[in-house]
C-alpha cells in the first residue's frame, strides 16, 4: 500500500489549515507563526480516531525541534525505528529521506522548524553543535523533557493557539522554547548521553513494548530485570541493551522518571499531599521520595503543592 507523502514546506507557514487530502486527518485546530528571525513556530491539537500511517518530509530541509505533550508515535528514519513517548523532546533532520510515522489518538504537538544555517546564525556554538550532530547522520534524537522545557512548550502553545496573542509574545515564546531546547540538549551532551540511532531488530519491538508496559504497570513495586526478561522472552543482557537503544533510557532510569512524573501529576492535579503521593508510589521514607522527585524535576514536591 502506498503511503501518503506529506511535505511540510507545502503548508508551513503559508497554510495553517491543510486540507485532508494534503494531511490525513488534518490537525484541527492548529496555528503557525513565522518569527522575525525566520523560525517557524507551530502548534496543533490533533486527534486520530484510527491509526494513520504516512511519510513526512520537508523540501526546505529544516530541522524539527518539538514536543508531543500527550500521546506518542512510532517513527522510522533510514529504516531505524524508535518510539516517541509523550513529553519527550524530539530533535530531527527532515533534509534526508522521509520519516515513516504512525499516529493515533490525541496528539497535541508544539515546536519549531528551523534551517541548519539559521540555527547556527542565531544560536552560535550551541546551534552549531546540534545542527552538526543531526546533519552527520544522526537523523533523530530523543530525550526526556524537564519542567522548564515543558513550561516553555506550554507557553508557546498558548501563545500560538490564543488568537488574541500579540506577534511580540509569539516571538518571545518561540525564542524561549529554542533556548530551553538547546539547554536540555547541552546538558545531555555534557553528561555524555550520546544520541545514537536505534539499532533494534524489528522482531524485538513488540517484546520491548511489552517490557515497558510490565515495568510501568505498578509504579509502587517494579518487577526485577530478570522477571521482565523472562516474561518477554529475552535474556537480561539483551533486554537492558535493547531497551536503552529503543527507548533512549536504561530500564531503571525510565521507570524512575515515569514514577516521578506520576508523582507530579498526583500532587499538582490529583489532590494528594506529598506524603500521600509518596505512599501511593511505594515510598515509606518521604525524604527519599523528595530527593528522587528533585532529581527528576529540579524542585521539591512541596514546592509543586504550593504552586499548584
Amino acid at each position: 500500500m502506498d503511503l501518503p507523502l506529506i511535505d511540510l514546506a507545502r503548508h508551513l507557514p503559508d497554510d495553517p489549515n491543510p486540507p485532508p487530502e494534503l494531511w490525513p486527518s488534518a490537525p484541527q485546530p492548529n496555528a503557525v507563526h513565522q518569527t522575525g528571525t525566520g523560525l517557524t513556530a507551530f502548534a496543533s491539537h490533533s486527534r486520530y480516531e484510527q491509526p494513520v500511517d504516512c511519510l513526512i518530509c520537508d523540501s526546505d530541509q529544516r530541522l524539527l525541534l518539538s514536543i508531543w505533550p500527550k500521546g506518542g508515535m512510532d517513527v522510522a528514519v533510514d529504516g531505524r525505528q524508535q518510539r516517541l513517548q509523550s513529553r519527550q523532546l524530539l530533535c530531527g533532520t527532515l533534509g534526508g529521506g522521509p520519516w515513516h510515522t504512525q499516529m493515533h489518538g490525541d496528539m497535541p504537538h508544539v515546536g519549531l522548524l528551523v534551517s541548519p544555517a539559521l540555527l547556527r546564525q542565531i544560536a552560535g556554538e550551541d546551534g552549531d553543535a546540534l545542527a552538526a550532530d543531526l546533519e552527520r547522520g544522526l537523523g533523530l534524537w530523543l530525550t526526556p523533557s524537564d519542567p522548564r522545557l515543558l513550561q516553555a512548550a506550554q507557553e508557546l502553545d498558548s501563545a500560538l493557539m490564543g488568537g488574541a496573542s500579540s506577534p511580540l509574545l509569539r516571538e518571545a515564546r518561540s525564542l524561549e522554547f529554542l533556548i530551553q531546547v538547546l539547554r536540555v540538549r547541552g546538558a545531555a551532551r555534557a553528561e555524555g548521553v550520546a544520541a545514537r540511532p536505534a539499532a533494534v531488530r524489528r522482531a524485538d519491538h513488540e517484546r520491548l513494548h511489552q517490557a515497558r508496559s510490565l515495568l510501568l504497570a505498578d509504579l509502587a513495586q517494579p518487577p526485577s530485570i530478570a522477571d521482565l526478561a523472562r516474561q518477554c522472552g529475552m535474556n537480561t543482557f539483551k533486554l537492558k541493551q535493547a531497551f536503552k537503544q529503543y527507548f533512549g533510557l536504561p530500564v531503571h532510569t525510565l521507570y524512575q522518571r515515569e514514577r516521578m512524573r506520576a508523582a507530579w501529576d498526583l500532587i499538582a492535579t490529583g489532590g494528594l499531599s506529598v506524603s500521600q503521593a509518596g505512599l501511593k508510589l511505594g515510598y515509606t521514607n518521604m525524604s527519599h521520595f523528595s530527593s528522587a522527585f528533585k532529581r527528576v524535576h529540579d524542585v521539591l514536591p512541596n514546592q509543586v503543592k504550593r504552586g499548584g
